[in-house]
């Protein structure tokens, strides 16, 4: 009689090195500018002023030669096309006064009269963006000639403003062609093929470009693995990486209310176990499906959970198990508030409100660190009861007639 062979036991494919890339799109504009200034020696300041210098005063001659070999290459005799267009941009910085972040996020959207079609969708980043960063680049200004300050997932924020999943969001973007077939908006497991018990989860954001066999993980993702990234090239040290699919359904991830780095990772851990429970199957894990998963956890469940969680997939279940209910006390609590934020008030009191920023100090001399995703003071995530500091406590007082939503985030919008 013939022996039954035993079923493989299902398991991530693993990539190597070679085939692996870094996807840094979604680096916000500050941390560009920040990137740049570095590489020159300059402040951010002097920065600015450098790279509209540099555009205004771009000939067909200095274009041509700066395009005559190595990267842009390929641009070779569109010396007066894109001279022009550089002047271009340089007067339309200098007619911005460009001396903030925000500033050069506008002229990247489109946003600036005559220069509607830098944002426009692959003809701003083909005509524009990615001569542009080369050129510049060449003069020492730039890291990234590959920078994009979109990612694969935006939506409208405070003031109408467009907002992208950044480069430290956990995410894959897929290729078209190639053996990766997850769906946009499902989450996969990582995991480190040096040491197996190295794991993180990244959401599926979009698809990128065909003919090239790479995945790619965005420096959020290989930072959730350990890995330190600062370009587009595969962090040193790596042998491969495994991915598995562990939440299959979703066809586009959560546009209005994107999880966070730890969400991503308590959502993995839940669907790997089989503890996910969504509103809408087949749809975006959201926020909601994370606090009804987690509120129906029974001992039982909570066991075969803990085997699938990483540090930030307890960070966020912790946080979530916390109780919810308690009473504000304007009064008690932990140490004061030092800072808050100078134009917004709340109380009868009128006392000043807590951020998430690395200003808003209390006594013990940590900061605030975490606050709410979806409400806003200024650029920063408004603090709530239980949000976390900086030194390891949570904010423990606050407003009781005010209720603040959303999930928990530290990200700032582009200054």
């Amino acid at each position: 009689m013939a022996k039954k062979k035993k079923a493989k036991k299902a398991g991530p494919t693993f990539v190597k090195a070679r085939n692996l890339a870094v996807c840094t799109d979604g680096k916000t504009v500050a941390d560009f500018e920040k990137e740049g200034a570095k590489k020159a020696g300059l402040t951010v300041e002097e920065w600015r002023k450098r790279v509209v210098e540099e555009l205004k005063a771009a000939t067909p001659k200095s274009v041509d030669e700066a395009f005559a070999k190595g990267e842009g290459s390929g641009w070779s005799g569109q010396g007066q096309a894109m001279a022009d267009r550089f002047n271009a941009v340089a007067t339309g910085l200098e007619t911005t006064n460009y001396d903030s972040s925000d500033k050069m996020f506008d002229l990247l959207e489109g946003n600036v009269p005559g220069l509607e079609r830098v944002g426009k969708d692959r003809v701003g980043y083909t005509e524009y963006k990615r001569p542009m960063w080369t050129y510049l680049k060449k003069k020492g200004l730039v890291e990234d000639r590959n920078w994009q300050h979109t990612s694969a997932v935006s939506w409208v924020g405070p003031g109408h403003k467009r907002m992208y999943a950044t480069n430290m969001t956990p995410y894959v973007v897929r290729r078209k062609g190639t053996p990766y077939d997850f769906k946009k908006g499902a989450i996969v497991k990582l995991v480190d093929s040096k040491d197996p018990s190295n794991f993180a989860y990244a959401q599926v954001l979009g698809v990128g470009p065909t003919g090239d066999p790479k995945l790619e993980l965005s420096q959020g993702a290989w930072s959730y693995l350990g890995y330190d990234t600062t370009g587009a090239s595969t962090p040193a040290g790596v042998g491969s990486i495994g991915y598995q699919t562990v939440v299959s359904s979703g066809t586009s991830a959560n546009p209005n209310a994107m999880l966070s780095g730890d969400q991503i990772q308590l959502a993995g851990s839940l669907g790997e176990s089989g503890l996910l429970q969504q509103a809408k199957p087949g749809g975006a894990v959201t926020t909601a499906d994370l606090a009804t998963s987690v509120a129906a956890l029974d001992d039982k469940q909570a066991a075969a959970l803990d085997k699938h969680l990483n540090a930030g997939a307890r960070r966020e279940l912790e946080r979530m198990k916390k109780p919810v209910e308690k009473k504000a006390d304007a009064s008690g609590g932990g140490p004061k508030l030092v800072k808050g934020f100078d134009t917004v008030f709340a109380g009868e009191k009128l006392r000043k409100v807590g951020y998430a920023n690395a200003a808003c100090i209390h006594e013990a001399g940590g900061y605030v660190c975490e606050g709410s995703d979806s409400v806003w003071v200024g650029k920063y995530p408004l603090a709530r009861l239980f949000d976390g500091t900086s030194d390891g406590k949570e904010v423990k007082t606050g407003n009781d007639t005010i209720l603040v939503g959303g999930g928990t985030t530290s990200a700032t919008l582009s200054a």
